[in-house]
């Protein structure tokens, strides 16, 4: 138990407590004449010292560095997450590590977390910055789960407003000069299948023959959140695909990202992605009339009205066609 005693000083006097702490006495000034605010100040040490005791104190984080974290996440984040999920996490945190160094988890805050949103925008769009924020908020949740931190760096960083401008897809002429500078067979019929099918990066490179229905012409595609769906597809597609066999396209999501990018190059075709090919092939089938509800579950947007706020500008006569609809 801790004990009050005033203390003489030379120019007045003090309340001081005196108490034992792992068999160390201690006396230390309460700063104040005052019987009540030192008796308060007395009862905190003392259930402190209690806390000790019963080993109930908040412990210090472990000393962890973002490179062993980085490995230790990313093994975490393949075994519990999609394909996808974990290559997103790794990418992100491998920037993430390095714009910031292999510093220690302790050393982040919220000042570094926003450098580092800055640094970004001035290398890829809003939309691209909101995803990595959302992947290093829930590594960093992680991170305080496992006693590597307290706060999460990324906890007050907010997703960014995006103002949405129509989709940027392939013109008929771009794709005819991408069909013709792709000389390999197999990245060629690859390319062909985004374009015919709208599928997501990963939904092409997991895909196997057992998603394959020859003959009904229809694939089935895994996406986000291990959703799949069915959809139609041309014969010469599934034709294609059988001169894949015995594999189909067994690509690294980076190796597609960067030799997509090379051929756009070769053709001049700027600011292009192999998600455009996706944009692609709804932005087609919006302007060839095709409803959003139906867009919308060939492309397996969770809500029609995703699909609505992406490709609704491209078709400005929907509303007419639908006025003109009325029997009087």
């Amino acid at each position: 138990m801790a004990s009050l005693r005033k203390r003489q000083l030379k120019h007045g006097w003090t309340w001081v407590l005196d108490y034992s702490i792992y068999g160390r006495r201690k006396i230390i000034s309460t700063g104040t004449q005052d019987r009540k605010t030192a008796e308060l100040i007395k009862k905190d040490i003392e259930l402190n010292i209690a806390k000790r005791r019963f080993d109930l104190l908040p412990q210090k984080p472990k000393v962890v560095f973002l490179k062993d974290f980085y490995k230790e996440y990313y093994n975490f984040s393949k075994q519990r997450k999609s394909k996808n999920t974990s290559y997103i996490d790794k990418h992100c945190l491998k920037l993430f590590k390095a714009f910031v160094g292999n510093i220690s988890l302790t050393q982040l805050n919220t000042r570094i977390a926003e450098r580092y949103i800055s640094h970004r925008l001035t290398k890829v769009r809003p939309t691209t910055v909101n995803i990595e924020t959302r992947s290093l908020k829930c590594a960093f949740n992680h991170a305080i789960r496992w006693g590597y931190l307290r706060e999460n760096p990324f906890a007050e960083i907010k997703q960014l407003k995006v103002n949405l401008s129509p989709p940027r897809f392939l013109t008929l002429e771009e794709i005819k000069k991408l069909r013709e500078v792709i000389k390999d067979k197999k990245f060629k019929i690859l390319i062909e299948f985004y374009l015919n099918t709208g599928a997501r990066r990963m939904e092409a490179l997991t895909l196997t023959w057992k998603d394959i229905d020859a003959h009904n012409n229809t694939i089935i595609l895994r996406g986000k959140g291990g959703k799949s769906r069915r959809i139609p597809i041309k014969k010469k597609l599934i034709d294609l695909l059988n001169t894949l066999e015995p594999e189909l396209f067994d690509y690294r999501p980076d190796y597609v990202d960067h030799k997509f990018k090379n051929y756009c190059r070769k053709v001049g075709i700027c600011d292009i992605s192999i998600h455009n090919l996706r944009k692609t092939y709804a932005s087609y089938l919006v302007m060839s009339y095709v409803s959003i509800f139906e867009v919308s579950k060939l492309l397996g947007h969770s809500s029609v009205l995703t699909t609505e706020r992406h490709y609704s500008s491209l078709a400005p006569d929907f509303l007419k066609q639908s006025i003109e609809k009325l029997p009087y």
